[in-house]
């Protein structure tokens, strides 16, 4: 806050050079003041054309393009991202370079296609350690790991987020990739239910955050937190740690994660029998691009409405194709077609979460194994279940 007004006050005077006007977007945006973060930044673009820095001016437009992106204005993210291509395609090699691989395959990996983000990620690492950045190393880092994890190989992949975390608690990196990282390994252990592994490196950071004079990461962190707490049980604290959340997040431009905080809470109320209440949230949630099963199709089952509930998650298993993403709703499926009484389809989405459970390790196969014990409960097979829920 106090660079923040130092250097608001040095631009009302017209005295910020193009480095200038990037600490003020930087600063502004750690500030909760988004639509400075804009300005700032496409003031700070045409600053490094009139000064002759293309590169510097290519930096500029990547950093439009991923603020833009976060806040869903997908087209003016995507001319953004094109004019730092032409730019960056008319000077030497330089880190801006290895931002563009890097994002390019953060897309590609986004859309399903892992070889095609997992070519770009090399080439970002390959050029980040020609040119020792720490920054775009570690994230790179942490992204391959995440890569692998998705292709089924998750003791290498985890190792490799793991080694980037070392370089977050130990202070190598600036902030905003060391909430990146931080964030996406407490994401990437939820999805794996590592728990454990997830509140280990929250202690680790929290450290770091106090070094720092940091509070912590704004928005998307409480998400992560509000899961946790729901998990646990806390769901007054979960509900209200989401909704602070979703105060902070549109300060920070990250309007997308929106709809992740819609979700948390939509669990929380679905747990508490609000299913008004839970199906605006998973509304809202839709809304910012986040599907919202299986909760709603649990609510339907809560309300009786049995046909509705097998449909909904029969809908998203159709179009969700990533293995990882479809544990929850499989785990939905087979609650749903349990109380239906379809036990074909219950132990179909049983031995599907069991393949997934052995190729992705971690806590998965717990996950799995209460899953099992519940279809054959009530298949009667008390024996077998018995182990399977002790288990779980």
């Amino acid at each position: 806050r106090e660079a923040y007004e130092t250097l608001s006050e040095a631009d009302t005077a017209n005295l910020l050079s193009a480095d200038g006007l990037r600490m003020l977007a930087e600063a502004a945006w750690w500030s909760g003041e988004p639509d400075v973060v804009l300005d700032a930044l496409e003031r700070t673009y045409g600053a490094y054309l009139k000064e002759g820095d293309r590169s510097g001016a290519a930096m500029a437009a990547f950093e439009l393009a991923r603020q833009n992106a976060m806040k869903m204005a997908q087209p003016v993210a995507g001319g953004w991202f094109a004019q730092s291509e032409r730019l960056a395609a008319e000077i030497p090699e330089a880190p801006v370079h290895g931002y563009l691989a890097w994002m390019r395959g953060f897309m590609a990996g986004m859309q399903g296609d892992l070889e095609l983000a997992l070519t770009h990620n090399n080439e970002a690492l390959e050029i980040a350690n020609r040119l020792n950045d720490r920054n775009l190393q570690t994230v790179g880092l942490y992204d391959k790991g995440w890569l692998l994890c998705s292709q089924g190989k998750p003791a290498e992949g985890m190792a490799m987020m793991d080694e980037a975390m070392v370089a977050v608690v130990g202070g190598e990196l600036d902030p905003v990739p060391t909430g990146y990282v931080y964030c996406g390994m407490i994401a990437s252990c939820a999805r794996l239910a590592e728990y454990r592994r997830a509140a280990e490196w929250t202690e680790a950071t929290t450290r770091w955050c106090e070094r720092n004079s940091i509070t912590g990461f704004p928005g998307i962190c409480r998400v992560h937190r509000a899961q946790i707490m729901r998990l646990r049980g806390a769901w007054p604290s979960a509900e209200e740690e989401a909704r602070r959340a979703c105060e902070e997040l549109p300060r920070f431009n990250f309007v997308y994660g929106l709809g992740y905080a819609f979700y948390e809470i939509g669990e929380v109320r679905r747990r508490m029998g609000d299913f008004a209440g839970a199906e605006e949230a998973y509304g809202r949630a839709h809304e910012f691009g986040v599907n919202p099963e299986p909760g709603l199709s649990l609510i339907r089952l809560a309300q009786g409405k049995l046909d509705a509930a097998a449909a909904g998650v029969r809908r998203a298993l159709a179009d969700e194709k990533d293995p990882l993403s479809r544990v929850q709703t499989l785990a939905g499926q087979a609650e749903i077609a349990v109380a239906a009484g379809d036990l074909d389809t219950a132990a179909s989405a049983a031995t599907e979460l069991e393949s997934i459970a052995l190729l992705y390790g971690g806590a998965l196969p717990t996950v799995a194994a209460g899953i099992r014990g519940m279809v054959r409960l009530a298949q009667g097979d008390t024996e077998d279940a018995v182990p399977d829920l002790r288990r779980a």
